[in-house]
């Protein structure tokens, strides 16, 4: 599995599903999942979204698991 890879925004190498949670009708989600192995699988990584008072991303998070490139 290759490297995490920021040149292009967030890139999570080898995840093939993402759960989405938190949009609302103002903005985007609040928490992205990251899998491999479809909906039941391995997460891989955890990103957390912020958003400002005009609806804007305001900051980003991401964990990764310590099992990513095992």
């Amino acid at each position: 599995m290759s490297v995490p890879n920021f040149e292009k925004g967030w890139e999570v190498p080898g995840h093939d599903y993402q759960a989405h949670t938190g949009a609302d009708a103002n903005h985007g989600p609040t928490q992205v999942i990251y899998k491999k192995g479809g909906s039941g699988g391995k997460t891989l990584a955890t990103e957390t979204i912020t958003y400002n008072g005009a609806n804007k991303i305001a900051t980003r998070a991401i964990v990764w698991a310590n099992d990513i490139y095992m």
